[in-house]
């Protein structure tokens, strides 16, 4: 032992760097296994909230390996050899004394278990409340959040909000260290008690002859010692494992399961029947047994009010969506190109921005024509970053539009859906985007989700939705003489196209 102590600074500093660099890669490993797993998790799955607690889990978990697995590291390669080195010498004096030292642990490990179970209960219990914070306080950091933040001046009500929600964490957190405390202070009576006897075995030991003077006041010195290293084994780093390992656990075992992919039904073309769709922890039904066929190699306009059903349709065609009832069809070779109402503004370069909708493919000169029938900006730098966020410039609202228009029809596909594809788009733009679209439709089925009627005329074919329902169907010549639901909305919206 004394050795040992010798070449403490040395065991210390390679425990240490080598535990930095095995975090850094568990990190980094675990990190990349559940950014690929979640890349498989269904869409549909994200509309839950209980499901994005449980993503907020998995990203603690995923964080927490690296670090656990450096204290394992530090506990077999630092503290254990030094507790084996204590317990040999006092093997040496009693296998008594050994086994009186060997009970210290056991009050502790089961404070340590017990803090394990607690706080596996409290990281389910905060994962929403943990969340909601993070919310609140990326709406002081955030630049899409902070002008509109000032301008309503609700800082004040952000911070209340956000302290609610902290409050709730924190005071979760309390409950369960006041419970712990009460196991630490039966543990610490425990221990004593189990000290006192030790005590009264050296004493009796040293007056039978059994032991040396210098033996005793060997035992009870390094006794402190190992009072110290079982603190630091079970009361720091156990415990830190025990906080941390009930997410790790939920990593692990969610990691091991195999989600499939969900994908539509084989068909004869693309298609619906008697497909409906309930949001999760919603009584009403957001589609009710929808019958439809989608045209090959047309043009079909999803139109309604806010609220009718468009969106949600568009995404179950699309396969995002699975329906609660019915079935989606689609040809063997149909390869699907979406534009969302909601696209994610990459910072990136212009052109990245376009190829994330077909990685693999490379055609720069055809990004950039589609981008001037846009008239997205004269001369474009195709290697210019955007966000200002990250070094990189704006562009409008439109300009953005415009590019997730442009990423969407750069996909080779057999059917492309546009959910809202002029939302940012003024009425004499929204023209040229429709032409646009038109132009760029031939050889596949297009569908435009729109509450907007002024340019769809131009449609094959034009699906009416209602309250999660089709209303009617058919062209725009023949919805105006025959739907006056349609007619309606159209001639509310009139003015703004003249």
């Amino acid at each position: 032992f004394a050795i040992y102590i010798i070449f403490y600074g040395a065991v210390n500093g390679i425990t240490n760097c080598f535990s930095s660099m095995v975090c850094d890669s568990a990190y980094g490993h675990n990190n990349y296994k559940f950014l690929l797993k979640i890349s498989k998790v269904k869409a549909y799955e994200f509309e839950d909230h209980r499901n994005l607690d449980s993503i907020e889990r998995l990203k603690d978990g995923a964080d927490a390996c690296g670090f656990i697995a450096t204290i394992y590291l530090s506990i077999l390669f630092f503290y254990f050899p030094a507790v084996v080195f204590l317990l040999f010498y006092y093997g040496k004096t009693s296998m008594l004394l050994m086994g009186l030292m060997c009970l210290l642990v056991i009050p502790r490990l089961i404070v340590t278990k017990y803090r394990e179970k607690l706080y596996s209960s409290y990281n389910s219990d905060v994962a929403n409340a943990k969340r909601k914070a993070k919310i609140y306080k990326n709406c002081f950091c955030e630049k899409t959040s902070v002008k509109e933040k000032r301008q309503y001046a609700i800082d004040l009500r952000l911070m209340e909000l956000w302290e609610k929600s902290f409050r709730y964490v924190a005071s979760k957190r309390e409950e369960i260290q006041r419970r712990i405390l009460v196991g630490e202070l039966v543990g610490v009576v425990i221990d004593n008690g189990i000290y006192v006897a030790i005590i009264i075995m050296l004493i009796i030991m040293a007056k039978q002859g059994a032991i040396g003077i210098g033996r005793l006041t060997g035992v009870v010195a390094s006794s402190t010692t190992l009072s110290f290293l079982i603190d630091e084994i079970i009361n720091n780093n156990m415990a830190v494992i025990a906080e941390n390992i009930g997410n790790v656990d939920y990593y692990i075992e969610y990691m091991s399961k195999d989600y499939s992919e969900y994908n539509p039904q084989s068909g004869s073309c693309v298609a619906l029947k008697n497909v409906s769709y309930r949001y999760p922890e919603s009584e009403k039904l957001a589609l009710e047994n929808i019958t439809l066929t989608i045209p090959e190699n047309s043009i079909v306009a999803i139109v309604g009010e806010n609220g009718s059903g468009k969106t949600t349709l568009s995404k179950i065609i699309a396969g995002l969506y699975k329906p609660i009832a019915g079935e989606v069809y689609w040809n063997n070779d149909t390869v699907c190109s979406v534009v969302l109402q909601d696209f994610v503004r990459y910072f990136f370069t212009i052109y990245e921005n376009i190829k994330l909708g077909e990685w693999n493919k490379d055609n720069k000169e055809e990004a950039i024509e589609y981008l001037n029938e846009l008239s997205f900006e004269s001369d474009v730098d195709m290697e210019r970053r955007l966000g200002k966020e990250y070094g990189g410039t704006d562009i409008s609202g439109g300009q953005w539009q415009k590019l997730s228009l442009v990423r969407g029809v750069y996909k080779t596909c057999k059917l492309m859906i546009l959910d809202e594809p002029t939302a940012s788009i003024d009425p004499i733009m929204e023209y040229d985007i429709f032409a646009f679209v038109k132009k760029h439709s031939k050889g596949k089925s297009t569908i435009i989700v729109t509450h907007r009627l002024g340019a769809v005329s131009f449609a094959d074919y034009i699906i009416v939705m209602r309250s999660g329902r089709i209303m009617m169907t058919g062209t725009h010549k023949e919805l105006i003489e025959n739907c006056g639901y349609y007619r309606e909305l159209y001639n509310s919206q009139k003015t703004r196209y003249k």
